[in-house]
């Protein structure tokens, strides 16, 4: 019998890639932005070409006010496996896909029927990424893949 059994019916997926460069510094980008009637993220990965470590966050937004954190200082680094350092003792080489089963980066990441991690978003919600510190390194981009469904 499986632990969860609600359904979900959903009209549509979405997607969105977004790129930090050097241009945007560590300002708030918006990486997904919920359905008219909720959505559910289930991917989110980063990629990077910067060999210079960097740390993203990512935050819950409703009507652009940004304020709720969902992750806390996420590594990212070209081509690399980097340690997390946040209980796991797991390495994650680039991409980073914050939803899988071994990532626990997600506060609030929900558990569907079919065994799939998603985070609830809200309609009226967004999810916006920001570069901790330092900008990506002239020349060099990071890029945030998000996909979710729509009610």
């Amino acid at each position: 019998m499986p632990k969860n059994k609600e359904v979900f019916f959903y009209k549509e997926d979405t997607s969105k890639i977004t790129r930090f460069i050097d241009t945007t510094g560590n300002n708030f980008l918006e990486v997904f932005v919920a359905g008219s009637e909720d959505s559910h993220l289930f991917i989110l990965n980063i990629t990077s070409t910067d060999t210079a470590a960097k740390f993203i966050d990512f935050y819950e937004s409703e009507s652009g006010n940004v304020n709720n954190v969902l992750t806390n200082g996420v590594p990212v680094k070209s081509g690399v496996a980097i340690n997390i350092g946040q209980g796991t003792g797991t390495d994650f080489p680039d991409p980073i896909r914050l939803m899988q089963a071994n990532g626990n980066f997600i506060v609030g990441r929900l558990l569907d029927r079919d065994q799939n991690f998603y985070y609830p978003v809200k309609a009226g919600f967004s999810i916006y990424a920001r570069i901790r510190g330092t900008a990506v390194t002239t020349g060099r981009v990071l890029s945030v893949l998000a996909k979710g469904k729509d009610f």
